[in-house]
């Protein structure tokens, strides 16, 4: 979680938002619920095809995606992110990933996970780009922030 002081020097959180696309529905409940616990912003889809065309990867800091998944991939699926100028970072998971570590700079994967993993490992990795504020995304600017955007059905009216 990333914080900035509003002009009352008043600290303001930002929830880091993950996106998890994996094809296994208990890879997805137990991400969602350990990343929910630890107060992250979490959203998950077991369609990979729904990933590529409904989703707007922009909106997310993290994507946690796994590899063996059809039609499209993981690393199919950070292409099309990363062509669409995603800036934030791209966890691939996988149990078997014949893949080289080239292959995956390509695509733009950050980091590579191999199943059975710990999931504390992703998370630690997610609070260091956080803390760092090296996720590809910046705070608003407080003072300059314009009209309210709505962003779903939990935003602030």
């Amino acid at each position: 979680m990333l914080s900035k002081n509003d002009e009352r020097g008043a600290a303001l959180s930002y929830k880091t938002k993950i996106l998890i696309v994996d094809d296994e529905p208990v890879i997805i409940a137990s991400l969602l619920h350990y990343f929910t616990g630890k107060g992250f912003d979490v959203a998950a889809t077991i369609s990979s095809s729904l990933a590529v065309t409904s989703i707007a990867p922009h909106y997310f800091d993290v994507v946690i995606t796994d590899y063996r998944m059809s039609p499209v991939d993981g690393l199919q699926l950070a292409r099309h992110f990363r062509g669409a100028d995603y800036k934030g970072k791209i966890v691939l998971i996988s149990a078997d990933c014949p893949l080289i570590e080239s292959e995956m700079k390509d695509a733009g994967i950050d980091l590579f996970i191999e199943k059975p993993f710990d999931v504390s490992v992703i998370c630690g990795q997610i609070k260091d780009w956080s803390g760092k504020r090296d996720l590809g995304v910046e705070l608003p600017d407080i003072k300059n922030s314009g009209p309210k955007k709505n962003f779903g059905p939990y935003a602030q009216k």
